[in-house]
């Protein structure tokens, strides 16, 4: 009889896949004017102000990145056993089918879009916009899923469940079978979505 039991790792990231889904925006460009250029009043470029769940996204990516068994600074090299487009546009790569990529594959992509980001200001935007990162999030979470289940005597048997719905956050409005308007509640430990309270005005 075999038995094997693996934990969802990859939550630490694929907990926003709720946020990104509802935000109404994930950042907005702030273009700073009245400056002379002077050392008192200094000009400054044009900067993407991303969304506060952005930025915690970022931060718990590569804060993520450190425990991790590879490399993701030859994300270059992970990513060359796909057909990957020769340029990076979020375009192209929202076509890319990444059904068949591992999650070191897509660690790599989302790690090159942030590191992109540095040296081209809003590519982390663009992506985010696209619909690119919450696809390949999506991904990652489907990876997590078939590993964090038990199989005993060939059956498979979901080991996410028993979860109390203690850690919550809002995620927007929504309309209930009766008409009402009434607030989306997300739990960040199970990722389920349901409606909670009395309905919103």
């Amino acid at each position: 009889m075999a038995e094997t039991i693996n934990n969802k790792k990859y939550e630490v990231i694929t907990k926003y896949i709720k946020e990104i889904e509802y935000a109404e925006s994930f950042g907005n460009w702030t273009n700073p004017s009245g400056k002379d250029g002077t050392p008192e009043n200094p000009q400054f470029f044009p900067y993407v102000d991303y969304a506060q769940f952005v930025q915690a996204f970022e931060v718990e990516f590569y804060r993520f990145r450190r425990d991790l068994p590879y490399n993701l600074g030859k994300y270059q090299e992970i990513l060359e056993k796909h057909d990957m487009p020769e340029e990076w546009s979020s375009g192209q790569l929202l076509e890319l089918d990444v059904s068949s990529f591992d999650e070191q594959s897509i660690m790599a992509l989302i790690y090159g879009v942030l590191r992109a980001d540095r040296f081209s200001e809003g590519t982390l935007l663009e992506f985010f916009e696209s619909g690119c990162i919450l696809k390949w999030l999506k991904r990652l979470r489907e990876i997590d899923e078939l590993q964090s289940t038990e199989r005993i005597g060939g059956e498979k048997i979901d080991k996410s469940g028993g979860c109390e719905h203690k850690n919550l956050y809002y995620a927007g409005k929504d309309t209930d079978e009766n008409g009402h308007k009434c607030s989306i509640m997300i739990c960040k430990d199970c990722d389920e979505e349901f409606m909670q309270g009395r309905p919103h005005p």
